[in-house]
């Protein structure tokens, strides 16, 4: 039988068009999910290059719900892109950007530098909105999540794009910087 994926909950709450804002319903072969997955991936590094943030955004939103594996080495860099559009103001969020990164943040089955990560761009955006008792929220949120960490969230591993170069990277590391990071912007909520 052929090996299939089903990625549950696509949902777009919002009027096309729009960003995916959960999980796309998919159930293709595994080596189409692979196609579709490196296809987005490439769409969102194209725009980027181009300069259409939003776009690159978005796709690099459907990559990260299209990786096969929560495990996948390279979804850390995807989302990592993604987050780092909104986080540095490059693409103004829309709505359905706080649904995901609150799924995200929210989703106990995911990993936790995954999670962390969501939420602490998540308390970024909502302090861009001048709403800082909710960014004070989630920045607490990450700093108890990091606290909290287990030897198996801290042990994983990512791959990311340094000085030009591939390289694995500790959760443990990125999961340490998020919770820095919202340490460093408590104050300013």
């Amino acid at each position: 039988s052929k090996a299939t994926v089903s990625v549950l909950n696509w949902v777009c709450v919002h009027r096309p068009p729009c960003a995916p804002t959960q999980r796309p319903r998919v159930r293709a072969p595994l080596f189409k999910m692979m196609q579709m997955y490196q296809q987005a991936a490439n769409h969102a590094v194209g725009a980027f290059g181009q300069g259409d943030y939003r776009a690159s955004a978005d796709a690099y939103l459907r990559a990260f719900w299209l990786a096969p594996e929560k495990d996948d080495l390279m979804r850390y860099q995807i989302f990592s892109a993604y987050t780092g559009i909104l986080r540095e103001q490059r693409a103004l969020p829309k709505d359905g950007d706080f649904l995901a990164l609150e799924e995200i943040a929210g989703d106990s089955g995911e990993l936790l530098h995954f999670r962390t990560e969501g939420a602490f761009v998540l308390g970024v955006l909502h302090g861009h909105k001048k709403e800082p008792e909710t960014a004070a929220k989630l920045y607490h949120q990450v700093v108890a999540m990091g606290e909290g960490a287990t030897k198996e969230a801290l042990s994983k591993e990512v791959v990311l794009t340094l000085n030009g170069k591939m390289e694995k990277v500790a959760a443990a590391k990125l999961i340490a910087t998020n919770v820095g990071m919202a340490k460093d912007n408590l104050p300013q909520c």
